[in-house]
């Protein structure tokens, strides 16, 4: 189904759980694969889904969200990161997909990437 997307949120606790697996979904299907979340705005929370993205970290715990299972990161390249925090989302949205002009788009209207996109976006810039 070439139009099918998905977004990351909701699935922490799941996916990384099963790090392998995840990785290989998420780097075969990067182009159709955008970041979301649905645990509000704290800086932890986003701590833990990029440690989660980012890192190859295995075992670890999340005491906010109450799983009883450990998680793992993937280590997702860098390619598939911008794609899932921002290119995605820009490209179907027909926006400018550089994050250091994501306040407007070429018309001037504000970004309707949101800001949960805007803080990865800016998330993966600061990292590298």
């Amino acid at each position: 189904y070439p139009n099918l997307y998905v977004d990351i949120a909701g699935r922490a606790g799941e996916s990384a759980a099963t790090p392998r697996a995840t990785r290989r979904f998420l780097v075969r299907y990067a182009d159709r694969v955008l970041f979301g979340t649905d645990n509000g705005t704290d800086p932890g929370m986003y701590r833990m889904v990029f440690r989660i993205l980012e890192t190859d970290d295995e075992h670890f715990y999340n005491p906010d969200y109450g799983y009883h299972w450990a998680y793992s990161g993937f280590r997702l390249p860098d390619d598939v990161l911008r794609k899932i925090y921002y290119g995605n989302a820009a490209r179907l949205l027909h926006l400018d997909e550089h994050p250091n002009e994501h306040e407007k788009t070429a018309d001037h209207r504000p970004s309707a990437l949101g800001g949960r996109v805007l803080v990865a976006a800016a998330h993966l810039e600061r990292r590298n």
